[in-house]
């Protein structure tokens, strides 16, 4: 399996600069004060390279939220961008609560077709009791071959009575 593109380096620097707004650049500082600032950024993008921009975007999002007073390590900041794919993922796939619109068909089939899902035909409306309708017809033809049981089911799927016999 290959390896994603590292993200650009504009989106490396534009993510540390959201955290140094987000926790001060004395705590951003301090989190990579003994490494090398370019080493740093580049490990970030060959490791954040496999997430999109709105899942990334989402990621920081979570950070605000969650409390915490110090950026996140790399492995910490991977997890979030996890979660947040795999929220969005699921997010996409949530059925709509009770009282919430509904997906038409054709919706969902767009949806499903742009995450990769193939959509089976829907086959078409047949009558489940069109056997019954059969049976009752040779009945009637006075088809010698039916027999008398065949005849009563059929009449009870339909809740007729079929003519006599000859």
């Amino acid at each position: 399996m290959s390896n994603p593109a590292p993200l650009p380096s504009a989106w490396v620097d534009r993510l540390f600069s959201r955290f140094v707004a987000m926790y001060g650049s004395q705590k951003v500082g301090a989190m990579w004060a003994d490494a090398d600032r370019d080493e740093v950024k580049g490990v970030w993008a060959d490791a954040l390279g496999r997430y999109t921009g709105e899942t990334i975007a989402a990621a920081v999002r979570g950070l605000i939220d969650s409390g915490s007073q110090w950026p996140p390590t790399l492995p910490e900041f991977s997890e979030a961008c996890r979660v947040a794919a795999v929220n969005r993922r699921d997010q996409a796939l949530a059925l709509a609560a009770p009282g919430g619109t509904v997906t038409t068909r054709e919706e969902a089939a767009e949806i499903l077709a742009r995450i990769g899902v193939a959509v089976p035909q829907a086959k078409p409306a047949t009558d489940p009791r069109a056997w019954a309708h059969k049976v009752l017809a040779r009945a009637a033809a006075g088809d010698p071959s039916l027999a008398v049981e065949s005849t009563r089911v059929a009449e009870r799927a339909l809740g007729v009575k079929a003519p006599a016999c000859p």
